[in-house]
């Protein structure tokens, strides 16, 4: 059996965070913000999609900004990243505003051909 390789270069990637979700820690009172990421590669030449959801909460996306700062510290020095914030995460206020900093992020990560 073998395997087919895919080349990232063959697709054109989009990338959104249209929505969150608030939800609860199981046997907890305490809630969290998720972030739910579409993400659509459409194959230039077939023009066959492929489409599907993730969820992520804050910190995850904290983390991997973390990350490409250890490892392209030249190359993401203009991205920016929303703060952290020790009260009022669950503002739907300052969720909003994170959803729209987090999906700037990624999409400008995406289109970065060094990262």
């Amino acid at each position: 059996m073998s395997e087919k390789l895919i080349n990232i270069d063959d697709f054109e990637i989009d990338i959104s965070i249209p929505s969150t979700q608030t939800m609860q820690t199981k046997g907890k009172s305490s809630k969290y913000t998720e972030y739910i990421i579409e993400i659509c590669a459409t194959h230039k030449k077939t023009k066959q999609k492929i489409e599907w959801n993730i969820n992520h909460r804050y910190n995850s996306f904290y983390q991997l900004y973390q990350h490409l700062k250890r490892q392209f510290p030249t190359l993401v020095h203009h991205l920016k990243f929303p703060p952290k914030k020790a009260f009022g995460r669950l503002n739907s206020n300052l969720i909003e505003k994170r959803r729209e900093g987090l999906e700037t992020f990624l999409k400008e990560t995406v289109v970065s051909e060094k990262v």
